[in-house]
């Protein structure tokens, strides 16, 4: 998908293996933009052991992979798609911003977001990651 004028992104979503390989419906899915790697997993069948009835749980992680060195880790978080997964994370000046996981209920349609900026350039925009 576009992402800035002449600039791509890139979605990957569970792989045909990835969808049988754990028991309960726990899929990974990432969109990368720019030097960010967001990942989502979504657990299917998860539940919120102090509310029942929320389900479809997810982990958010924002990774950096800055042009030279390793990746590195910016965020980590959890909670019900139904809810926000939101995190606000980075280095000011060099990469930061806020990422989203969230269900957007009326169309029943799962969707990445992000607002950050990497050296002052700006990356904006959302991906759908699945339906249910």
């Amino acid at each position: 998908f576009e992402v800035n004028a002449g600039e791509k992104g890139f979605f990957l979503g569970p792989s045909e293996d990835e969808k049988h390989l754990h028991s309960s419906e726990y899929h990974v899915y990432r969109v990368s933009v720019g030097p960010i790697e967001m990942e989502a997993r979504v657990d299917f069948n998860g539940q919120v052991p102090s509310d029942p009835k929320i389900k479809l749980l997810g982990f958010l992680r924002i990774i950096f992979h800055p042009p030279f060195g390793q990746a590195l880790l910016l965020s980590s978080t959890w909670g019900s798609l139904t809810h926000l997964i939101v995190a606000d994370t980075g280095y000011e000046g060099i990469v930061y911003g806020n990422f989203s996981l969230g269900l957007v209920e009326a169309e029943g349609t799962a969707v990445m977001s992000w607002n950050f900026k990497y050296y002052g350039k700006e990356y904006q925009g959302k991906q759908e990651i699945f339906k249910l």
